[in-house]
């Protein structure tokens, strides 16, 4: 009998245990998921045939492209953003609940529920993952997203000098009647004659010698802003920074259906 009561008290406190890890895991998942994540990849799984995405130059509706890139945004009110850089195809939200290691999805206008398994997430990587099965078939698919962590940038002044710009890069698309974005045009400028100079709180777009722009900016989390439009910062280093841009409305206005998107990539010379 003193054996069976033993025995009772170690399974108790080994279950009390498991339910104290699974309460500190999902309380530091809660805390970890807070932010913006970049979708860098996805893996998929459908009919025996496995697949992985990376964003390019041609749209994919669910991971978007290397210019216009996809993501989704965790806040403390439980919601989830998916949204691009394009204004205009808006941001989709739905509400989130973490239990251990599974994140549920919902959305009750659409009256849609799924849940997620957390594969992994640290402070700069999330990788979540989804399951189903389907009667017909019995087809199993299996997807698996890849995500970065977009931090605010830890060091703004490493904008501040002189940039070679080593390449523009501009893509056109259009949504059809369906709101699906179809790619018309693509152009790459290289070898081109463009430095942009930056100071602490202005900066100059110089072309072969003249200066076209002379004007202040200011960055904010992930986002250079001036005057005419705001700058998603995709990449800034000591030796290279990238720079994307929506310039739709500047270029055809407001309710235009041609969308404008644009790279530019730029090498620090001094």
């Amino acid at each position: 009998m003193t054996h069976m009561k033993n025995l009772i008290k170690l399974i108790s406190c080994i279950f009390a245990i498991m339910v104290l890890f699974s309460c500190n895991k999902t309380k530091n998942y809660k805390e970890l998921i807070i932010g913006k994540w970049q979708i860098d990849s996805l893996f998929s799984y459908y009919k025996g045939e496995e697949r992985m995405f990376k964003p390019g130059n041609d749209e994919h509706l669910i991971i978007g492209t290397w210019y216009n890139p996809r993501f989704w945004e965790f806040n403390k009110y439980n919601e989830k953003k998916d949204f691009r850089l394009n204004y205009k195809e808006g941001k989709s939200i739905f509400s989130y609940e973490i239990i251990g290691d599974t994140i549920i999805f919902s959305n009750s206008q659409l009256n849609n529920k799924s849940k997620w398994a957390i594969v992994n997430l640290t402070d700069t990587n999330l990788v979540l993952e989804s399951n189903a099965t389907y009667v017909q078939g019995d087809s199993k698919t299996i997807n698996r997203f890849y995500f970065t962590k977009r931090n605010k940038l830890s060091n703004d002044k490493l904008i501040i000098g002189n940039w070679k710009i080593k390449n523009i890069f501009s893509c056109m698309y259009e949504y059809d009647k369906f709101g699906n974005p179809e790619l018309t045009d693509t152009s790459s400028m290289k070898d081109i004659s463009i430095n942009y100079i930056f100071t602490n709180d202005n900066y100059k777009m110089i072309n072969t010698g003249k200066t076209y722009l002379n004007q202040s900016y200011k960055i904010s989390e992930d986002s250079l802003i001036t005057k005419g439009y705001p700058f998603f910062i995709q990449k800034l280093n000591e030796k290279e920074f990238i720079l994307s841009v929506d310039g739709t409305e500047s270029a055809f206005g407001k309710n235009s259906s041609t969308i404008l998107i644009t790279k530019i990539v730029g090498e620090k010379i001094k």
